[in-house]
């Protein structure tokens, strides 16, 4: 459908064409979209989806492994940081990490296990 009426733009007369845009970036400006569109760059974008998107912020540690990963490609199993991580005042879309999951004990619980592994493995 957009690829439709932008081919019918296009194909618009100049004057028609110039007269219509130009009342389209009158409407943007009263309605206010570039400060629409300023709000939505400070928020948290997935390039892989390509949406805004949650991002996990952790409260609870300084260097936790999974401050700043999008959240819904995680939540699948695919880790990956998102390109630009705003500061925090200015995302609305957050997802702390002890909310989501209790994700430091489950680590924790892995890494404690793995070393018992190894102990038994080298045992052996």
């Amino acid at each position: 459908m957009v690829i439709i009426i932008s081919e019918t733009i296009r194909k618009l007369p100049s004057e028609v064409r110039e007269k219509y845009l130009a009342k389209k970036i009158r409407q943007r400006t009263a309605l206010g979209w570039k400060e629409v569109h300023e709000e939505f760059s400070k928020q948290p974008f997935c390039h892989n989806r390509r949406q805004l998107v949650h991002i996990i912020m952790c409260l609870e540690c300084s260097h936790c492994r999974w401050e700043g990963l999008c959240y819904p490609c995680f939540n699948q199993g695919i880790e990956h940081k998102l390109f630009y991580t705003p500061p925090i005042e200015n995302i609305t879309l957050v997802k702390i990490c002890s909310d989501t999951f209790d994700w430091h004990s489950a680590y924790n619980n892995w890494q404690e296990f793995m070393k018992e592994l190894k102990k038994l493995l080298l045992f052996f």
